[in-house]
């Protein structure tokens, strides 16, 4: 329903609804509606339908739930890249001193400048090593990431760059501060 009214779940229905309905069990379409009450923002919530994906639900077999925990597919977080990935973490410091020095001559946000996600697993994974493939690399990744044209445009060349050093910069760059202009 969500999908199709594209939306975030949370907003069809509140967190705090769904576990109220997990512990209270409604065996009416009725019942449910008075749980859920007003934590729905849809005028005319399907309550049947959601009555009969609760029931489908509890009387599936444990084979078929969803996994307690999903297994990570994400980076670590930056402060452990030093230990965990050595290399990707000397990308990362080269990468971010030279987009903070585009962030300001641009006068952009760091953060609006290159997406910091995107940034972190171009870093993170292990560069082709041929310099020649890097701008293609670089530009794969970043579509995955949704980068856009003009932020690869701005940034390619550097994080090409940064992806060529295997040691951090001897200072690591400042943390990024964003001072506008008046008028800005």
């Amino acid at each position: 329903i969500a999908r199709q009214l594209d939306l975030a779940p949370h907003r069809v229905l509140q967190d705090e609804a769904m576990v109220d309905i997990a512990i209270n069990r409604p065996k009416t379409s009725e019942e449910l509606a008075k749980i859920i009450g007003r934590r729905t923002r849809l005028e005319s919530p399907p309550f049947q339908k959601w009555l009969q994906a609760l029931k489908d639900s509890l009387s599936a077999p444990e084979s078929n739930w969803p996994a307690l925990r999903i297994a990570s597919t994400s980076i670590p977080p930056t402060k452990v890249w030093r230990q965990k990935n050595a290399p990707g973490y000397a990308r990362l410091m080269h990468a971010r001193s030279k987009l903070l020095e585009i962030s300001m001559a641009q006068k952009i946000p760091i953060e609006n400048l290159f997406p910091p996600e995107a940034l972190k697993q171009i870093c993170w994974a292990k560069p082709p090593i041929k310099t020649a493939d890097l701008p293609a690399y670089v530009k794969e990744l970043a579509m995955r990431h949704k980068v856009r044209d003009w932020q690869l445009k701005l940034c390619e060349g550097e994080i090409c760059f940064a992806l060529t050093q295997t040691e951090p910069p001897a200072t690591p760059p400042p943390a990024p501060v964003y001072e506008p202009n008046e008028g800005d």
